[in-house]
């Protein structure tokens, strides 16, 4: 578990969701589904917390690029 996957788990242990969530649930096939499930009947949250550091290697804009590649891959 990461630094952000951590904090988003305390916050829904802490505060009221901690009754309807459901931490790093697994699929059948036992691969984490997302970082944080919350389900309260009809509604259901989903939290995948993405934790990609923005490099710094000059070009900012070449540095956004970068960072937005990365991070759209990781969602898919």
């Amino acid at each position: 578990m990461n630094r952000s996957e951590e904090l988003v788990y305390k916050l829904c242990r802490k505060s009221f969701l901690s009754l309807w969530s459901y931490a790093t649930p697994k699929g059948k096939n036992g691969k984490e589904l997302c970082d944080v499930l919350i389900v309260s009947d009809p509604d259901i949250i989903i939290i995948s917390v993405k934790d990609i550091e923005l490099k710094n290697h000059g070009d900012v804009s070449v540095n956004w690029r970068r960072w937005q590649k990365k991070s759209n891959r990781r969602i898919l």
